[in-house]
């Protein structure tokens, strides 16, 4: 819902707002020089100003050892390679399958966005420094359909709560974004404010530099300087095109609190927000289904502005009420609540190490001399043949003249930048056996110990990247509850990259606005050797097994599979199910069609013990008959006294149901019938009794 404002009110917004983000600015521009510099070390900008005047000032290009890269890209190599398992989950027992649709709908919104790939970038960010961000929004597609979007962003561009340090943001009142835009395209979107900016409008190349400055503090406080004044295109935007010139558009979202009214009842619209316009809600009000009930709560609001006018104010366009932005956190500063990342504390052994490296380069590339004053006609051309490696220089007779080495020195230095090196290591977790690199550990059993140290050690950003997934995951959620509740059909593609058609709102069983649902990110350990290991013991587990109980060993082997490195190992999974007949635990089809065949059969073994039990009964009703015409009145007792055994052995099976509970008596009955004229000793007619 937009919020109209004008007059005074607007002035008094705009001030606030205003004054927040240029008081934000000011609390966090130490820290975020600071991450600049953490990004430029990455990239490999690790001197300063003045140390570049001290190498050129002695005839030395600086150079750059980069051992901060190579740390830096094992961990986001291992975030790639082991990224985390999902699923939606249904709030109640009759919302499965509108959880398996709203499933394959959150594969298809990451698919469409490549989220995975913006997941990445985010976490780069996070792990350069100590701040990752992603943003979960709605926007129109080519036929002005709302479409869900999962986009990065970059880490300049967002301006957080300084006192905020949770990294979910329960504790953050505001944040802000900064966009730059086109002033032609600013225009379009917000037409009523042409005219303020194209009087705001500078170089647009400025501005970018300006966000990719190192020192982010700058002042904007001056940009009244525009490109374009009052309306009138200058010269150079006639001669370059209008497009050249832009406009810093600021976005704050923040939280107030407010009395609101909410629907309360057993129906789906529980706990939504109440709008007086929307015919449902009004009718469900009127049926007595839902009531309404006002309480207190944390608004979230959306404010857009210029340095000098606010474009659009209003309340947050989607019912999760939360910021659309999610944080990747990995450290924060206990003084000043900033974050930072893993590079803050590589920085200075890294400058030592170029340091090092760059002084053993200069000495065993330079010499000394030591001569009496005189000992050489022309000074110019002893440098120059000194530089020389086949050089002849030509001295006076007794003077002093000593040509001193420093090679003596570049192996304390060289030493010391094999420290530096081996601390980056230490420090960052990410040792020489995770990265493979020759080592001082010689047992398997050390290596394997190290590796696990370094993957323990990096636990924390991983960990953290873990809870973002889940952030991002239940904003998508409530987003496709939101905005998809029109009838669609979209394809997905499925495993070996089959073509599957989902339909969406077609039926009640389809429809997916009337039911919530949660999402749920996988315990799945990303440490790559002790996954591993444990991928090892359950290969070996299911090799044991595999004579005792296929179906444990087939268990054992989907644990392996999934514990793996291995691509594909989803289809891999799906290709040993169907080989096995075991179906997959999480599809809901194969369940149903395992249960229906289980339940045939059980029936046939019921049918074939009662067969049984009748095959027995007559039997016994056989030998009866056969006893008590074969059989003298002595034997006949002692057959019929057996006979009684055998009946009341018979009806305590039905009476206990053994034979129907316990498909292995079957062939305790089969046994007992085959045998029962053996056991009656009626197998040969009885001899002729006298007369």
């Amino acid at each position: 819902m937009i919020t109209l404002i004008a007059g005074e009110e607007k002035e008094q917004l705009l001030h606030r707002l205003v004054a927040l983000y240029d008081r934000e600015i000011d609390r966090q521009a130490s820290s975020r020089n600071e991450r600049a510099k953490d990004a430029d070390f990455f990239d490999g900008h690790q001197y300063d100003s003045e140390e570049i005047a001290a190498y050129e000032a002695r005839g030395q290009i600086p150079r750059t050892y980069n051992d901060i890269k190579p740390t830096i890209l094992w961990i986001l190599g291992n975030e790639r390679r082991n990224r985390n398992d999902w699923d939606v989950k249904p709030r109640s027992s009759e919302d499965g399958n509108a959880a398996l649709i709203k499933t394959k709908l959150v594969k298809y919104i990451d698919d469409i966005n490549n989220a995975m790939f913006e997941r990445s970038n985010s976490f780069g960010d996070a792990v350069k420094t100590g701040e990752g961000w992603t943003e979960v929004f709605v926007e129109p597609d080519d036929f002005g359909d709302p479409q869900i979007m999962l986009r990065h962003v970059p880490w300049r561009q967002i301006l957080s709560d300084s006192n905020s340090i949770r990294p979910d943001m329960k504790d953050s009142g505001h944040l802000f974004r900064t966009r730059l835009l086109s002033v032609d395209i600013a225009k379009q979107m917000f037409p009523k404010a042409a005219n303020e900016l194209e009087g705001e409008a500078r170089d647009i190349h400025r501005l970018v530099d300006e966000d990719r400055s190192s020192l982010y503090g700058y002042n904007q406080r001056e940009q009244n300087s525009a490109g374009l004044s009052s309306g009138v295109l200058t010269f150079d935007s006639v001669r370059y095109g209008n497009d050249q010139y832009g406009v810093r558009i600021i976005e704050c979202w923040y939280r107030r609190y407010e009395e609101v009214e909410i629907l309360r009842g057993e129906d789906v619209l529980d706990r939504v927000l109440f709008d007086k316009e929307d015919p449902m809600h009004v009718q469900a009000v009127q049926s007595g289904a839902v009531r309404v009930s006002k309480v207190m709560r944390k608004q979230m609001y959306v404010g857009i502005f210029t340095r000098y006018t606010v474009l659009w104010h209003g309340k947050s366009p989607y019912d999760h009420n939360n910021f659309p932005y999610v944080r990747r956190l990995v450290f924060v500063d206990d003084r000043t609540g900033c974050p930072y990342g893993l590079i803050r504390d590589l920085r200075d052994p890294q400058t030592d190490l170029n340091h090092r490296r760059n002084q053993a380069l200069y000495n065993i590339s330079t010499r000394r001399i030591v001569m009496d004053k005189g000992a050489v006609d022309d000074m110019r051309a002893l440098e120059e043949e000194v530089a020389r490696p086949d050089s002849i220089i030509e001295k006076k007779v007794g003077s002093d003249f000593r040509i001193l080495e420093n090679t003596g020195l570049v192996s304390g230095h060289l030493e010391l930048a094999q420290q530096d090196s081996a601390y980056i290591r230490q420090v960052s977790g990410v040792t020489g056996e995770n990265q493979g690199l020759p080592t001082n550990a010689t047992s398997g059993i050390a290596i394997q110990a190290r590796a696990e140290q370094g993957s323990v050690i990096t636990t924390l950003p991983f960990d953290n990247s873990r809870l973002g997934h889940q952030l991002e995951g239940e904003l998508v959620v409530s987003l496709i509850e939101q905005y998809m509740d029109r009838k669609m059909q979209i394809r997905i593609v499925g495993k070996d990259g089959e073509n599957e058609f989902l339909q969406i709102n077609a039926s009640p069983q389809t429809d997916i606005t009337s039911s919530k649902a949660d999402f749920v990110i996988g315990e799945k350990e990303w440490r790559v050797t002790m996954r591993q290991a444990a991928s090892d013991q359950f290969m070996q587990l299911a090799t044991q097994l595999g004579a005792v109980n296929p179906n444990i060993a087939m268990a054992c082997i989907e644990l392996a599979i999934d514990l793996s490195d291995l691509p594909n190992k989803q289809d891999m999974m799906s290709r040993f199910r169907k080989l096995s007949g075991i179906p997959d635990q999480n599809d809901p089809e194969q369940m149903q069609q395992q249960q229906q065949v289980q339940a045939q059969q059980q029936q046939l073994q019921q049918q074939q013990a009662q067969l049984a039990m009748e095959e027995v009964a007559s039997k016994i009703a056989q030998a009866k008959a056969q006893a008590e015409k074969y059989m003298s009145d002595a034997e006949q007792n002692k057959v019929k006294t057996i006979v009684a055994k055998t009946e009341a052995l018979q009806r305590s099976m039905e009476v206990a149901g053994i034979v129907e509970a316990n498909s292995n008596t079957t062939q305790t009955a089969d046994d007992l019938m085959e045998n029962i004229d053996n056991i009656l000793n009626i197998n040969q007619p009885a001899a002729a009794q006298p007369e």
